[in-house]
């Protein structure tokens, strides 16, 4: 028995067109079997005008029909055009209505040209191909450049300039994600629907997020110039122990780098590049409104969030001091309620990830014999071979001195954090300390730090709050000498260097327990011991800083602030550094001390009115 296929054909024209129209589907069904389906675009300027918001979906497709030039086909054995739909706008485009209309229905289409399909999603999803328009919640308008991707995997498309998208689906069951700057995520399953139209809202959230500028607090949607702000809880995403490097890839157009891999060692911050040839190119510090701060000596635990302010307009506030670009960090206060206790410890190791790859003893001591051979000079007599056979045959077996092994070890991090905070409805406290200790990668270096806070915020009066904000630190490292370290500036007093140029046969010590020194006539026998270089070395760097700040808010009128702000950089160096008679540079003066002092201080001043007033109508 031959069943009878019934197409509903909704059109007011004459029937000579309703059989092209016909003909027309005819050819469409037959592109859909053969699995060559697909969507194009279509005018989405057209509008619909609608007679309710509740009707059947026969209404709907009349009103389309009538209103604009498409022609909607469908099995009449799919689609009930019976149905209640809800709409609930009076006007929308075409768009707009079908993907409303058809919502919950578990029916989807696809477009050519003028002619619109209706058919289930699992009839339709045969091709492997999602399609859609992805506009604006608001105004309606398409979004271009949103992207689209297939959650779990890193395959995904954007979306072109009419907001249109094709991605390729291979499983029914994949949820697609549909992400825009400036726009809340929406994430949706496929579940075999072949076309996906999305509206995306604002992150209203996010533009309501109040940041910190050089005046004071401002919300994001009524920022006009380029900033970047970093919370608390992203600095501790990454086993870092200090704030420059936990900045690392957290805010754009920020590079920050490490100049010199001793633990506590500087580190260079630029903001969009470098700025000068010759000067200095890294960002201010700002710390709690005082200028001139050192990110090395801060807590990180003690940060409740950090803006980047990266152009001019952002950083007017200071002058030239703000020209490379300013970092503003503020630190945690108090909050209303019983007191909080935390603690928190962690902890690591650090090695050398790649050593260089020189010569073992073996392949030297032939290599060293081999040259000689070649040479025909005084000094070492021609034919002097430094290695006899059973010399190379001994190193081939035993093996020798791994230089680099013997200089860099495993390094190990611990710290440790201790807070509590509090406080009632007129005043709040914030007191923390943290002890951070770094064994370095290389022999004899460290770096301890401990630090000391006390944030502390009170409303005296109902025109006065004041404010208190102190932080301590104290130092404390030891690094052997490389770069400028050394205090001739040779490098052949270097551990580092020589680490790798000194050769396998030679051992760190002597038959007497002494340091070895080189025998000469082959390899580099101008260098110094690397391990006596590295040990032998005392080049201790101490540093005391105290950062106190203190303020009063007078709120004169409504809307009418007054914030007077006084604070001190207050800090002093010592640097002692002894290098004895064993070392490449003391042995020939029996040793040398050096003792460098320094102190300093950074006085700051400043007076911020600022009028706040929202005027409306």
């Amino acid at each position: 028995m031959k069943k009878k296929l019934i197409l509903g054909v909704h059109s007011q024209k004459k029937c000579l067109q309703k059989i092209s129209l016909i003909m027309k589907l005819a050819t469409f069904f037959l592109i859909l079997g053969t699995l060559q389906c697909f969507s194009s675009g279509y005018g989405q300027s057209s509008i619909i005008k609608l007679e309710s918001e509740s009707q059947t979906l026969l209404s709907v497709i009349e009103a389309i029909e009538n209103q604009s030039d498409y022609k909607i086909f469908y099995k009449t054995d799919q689609v009930d055009v019976t149905q209640m739909v809800s709409i609930d706008e009076n006007e929308a485009t075409v768009a707009s209505v079908l993907n409303k209309a058809l919502d919950g229905t578990h029916l989807s289409y696809v477009v050519m040209d003028k002619l619109i399909v209706f058919a289930r999603e699992d009839a339709l999803y045969q091709s492997g191909k999602v399609t859609g328009t992805i506009t604006d919640s608001t105004t309606h308008e398409p979004l271009i450049g949103v992207n689209v991707s297939i959650e779990g995997t890193t395959k995904g498309v954007i979306s072109d300039i009419n907001g249109n998208y094709t991605i390729e689906v291979q499983e029914e069951n994949a949820t697609l994600v549909f992400s825009y700057i400036g726009y809340t995520a929406v994430k949706i399953p496929v579940g075999g629907k072949i076309t996906i139209n999305v509206t995306l809202s604002p992150d209203i959230k996010n533009l309501e997020e109040v940041v910190v500028v050089g005046y004071g607090q401002q919300r994001k949607s009524d920022l006009t110039g380029s900033i970047s702000s970093v919370k608390s809880k992203d600095l501790t995403l990454l086993p870092t122990q200090r704030v420059d490097q936990s900045l690392q890839g957290r805010a754009a157009g920020v590079s920050v780098t490490n100049t010199d891999g001793a633990p506590g060692g500087n580190t260079t911050i630029r903001i969009r590049g470098g700025n000068s040839l010759t000067g200095n190119s890294n960002a201010l510090i700002v710390i709690d409104g005082l200028q001139g701060g050192d990110l090395r000596s801060l807590n990180r635990n003690d940060i409740e969030s950090i803006e980047v302010l990266k152009d001019a307009s952002a950083a007017a506030i200071y002058g030239s001091r703000g020209a490379n670009g300013v970092i503003l960090i503020t630190t945690k206060k108090g909050k209303a309620g019983k007191p909080s206790v935390k603690y928190s410890y962690n902890g690591g190791f650090q090695k050398l990830a790649n050593v260089i790859d020189v010569m073992n003893a073996g392949q030297f001591a032939r290599a060293a014999n081999e040259f000689s051979a070649t040479l025909d000079v005084d000094y070492p007599p021609a034919g002097f071979k430094p290695f006899t056979d059973e010399e190379v045959a001994g190193f081939e077996k035993n093996g020798g001195t791994d230089w680099q092994r013997e200089v860099y070890k495993t390094g190990k991090i611990d710290n440790h954090q201790l807070s509590i905070d509090g406080g009632t409805d007129n005043m709040n406290y914030f007191f923390s300390g943290g002890s951070l200790y770094n064994k370095g990668i290389m022999i004899n270096s460290h770096y301890k730090r401990y630090s000391l806070r006390a944030n502390i915020n009170a409303d005296v009066k109902k025109w006065l709050t004041v404010g208190l904000n102190w932080s301590g630190t104290r130092e404390v490292s030891n690094v052997p000498p490389f770069g400028n370290g050394t205090a001739s500036g040779v490098v052949i007093g270097q551990a580092s260097n020589e680490a790798y140029q000194w050769d396998a046969t030679t051992p760190v010590y002597d038959a007497d327990g002494n340091y070895t020194v080189h025998e000469p006539g082959y390899g580099h026998d101008e260098g110094a011991n690397p391990v006596m270089s590295a040990m032998e070395t005392f080049n201790e760097f101490k540093t005391n800083r105290n950062n106190v700040n203190t303020y009063l808010d007078f709120k004169l009128l409504k809307g009418l602030d007054l914030k007077v702000t006084g604070g001190a950089i207050i800090y002093n160096e010592n640097n002692l550094r002894y290098l004895n008679r064993k070392t490449f540079e003391g042995a020939g003066v029996n040793g040398l001390g050096e003792v460098h002092v320094g102190a300093g201080g950074v006085y700051q001043n400043s007076n911020i009115l600022t009028f706040i007033q929202d005027f409306q109508g």
